[in-house]
């Protein structure tokens, strides 16, 4: 998500947008465990979107990209809105 976000902050492309868009609503939709007292994501799905009973590569990887790539990227829409807000502010 972080990387079509950039890309689309750096080259303005609407491409990278939708590329965004698609990514988001998809890992929100398919990783989230929907058991609320769980409250992880499933760590691999296969391609039709199932959740795979295997471990690939060390467990405790996972919840730290995850969470770095969630963080960038509402940090990256904060300042893409305080900088429009900026734009607006200036142009009143």
């Amino acid at each position: 998500m972080f990387t079509s976000l950039l890309a689309y902050k750096l080259t303005g492309d609407n491409e990278f947008l939708s590329m965004y868009n698609k990514t988001h609503e998809y890992t929100f939709r398919i990783f989230p465990n929907t058991d609320k007292e769980i409250g992880e994501w499933i760590q691999i799905r296969d391609r039709k979107g199932q959740p795979l009973d295997k471990i690939t590569g060390l467990p405790v990887k996972d919840p730290y990209h995850i969470l770095r790539n969630v963080l960038l990227t509402i940090e990256m829409l904060y300042n893409t809105l305080n900088e429009e807000n900026d734009l607006i502010d200036k142009r009143a």
